[in-house]
């Protein structure tokens, strides 16, 4: 996996009005800085994701939309998923899953934890929190709201840190 990086006629020319942010994606020699993640192969190139929304727990690069999936399994019982990082003082950034569950459906952290066992330690949340049937926040495209996640994982960790449950 490597950051998708193209040149030539089909890349933009740069932002209208803001030569900083031109400067900052297109290189000297024309190659645009795009933030995504690919690979290329078999039929060409493959997107994998923004750079940006990688994961970094312990050093290790963790792609949300697996940890997602992977809690997504529990179909019967989950509605939607949703991961951020949060920064974590012993693992540099520490995983937080938000986890919708579906209209009458029993959902407990221990079974959720139990289902993690499946995925590389680094992978698996440090924290848990189960949200009521349509309360995860979508964006205006009926996507996750990434950065609200964020916003209430950053509220989350301060009552862990209070407790003195997170960064230990």
């Amino acid at each position: 996996m490597r950051a998708a990086i193209p040149t030539g006629r089909q890349t933009f020319l740069g932002y209208v009005n803001d030569p900083a942010s031109t400067a900052a994606a297109i290189s000297r020699d024309g190659w645009l800085y795009t933030g995504d993640l690919g690979s290329v192969g078999e039929g060409g190139l493959h997107f994998a994701g923004r750079a940006k929304w990688v994961l970094k727990p312990a050093g290790h690069q963790v792609f949300p939309s697996d940890i997602e999936n992977h809690f997504a399994a529990l179909g019967a019982r989950v509605a939607n998923v949703g991961v951020v990082g949060h920064e974590h003082h012993l693992w540099r950034e520490a995983i937080v899953a938000f986890v919708e569950r579906q209209p009458g459906a029993d959902l407990a952290e221990a079974e959720l934890r139990r289902h993690a066992r499946e995925l590389a330690e680094y992978m698996r949340p440090l924290h848990y929190v189960i949200l009521e049937p349509r309360a995860m926040p979508l964006n205006r495209v009926a996507k996750v709201d990434v950065v609200r996640l964020q916003e209430m994982a950053r509220v989350e960790v301060a009552k862990l840190r209070g407790r003195g449950t997170w960064d230990g």
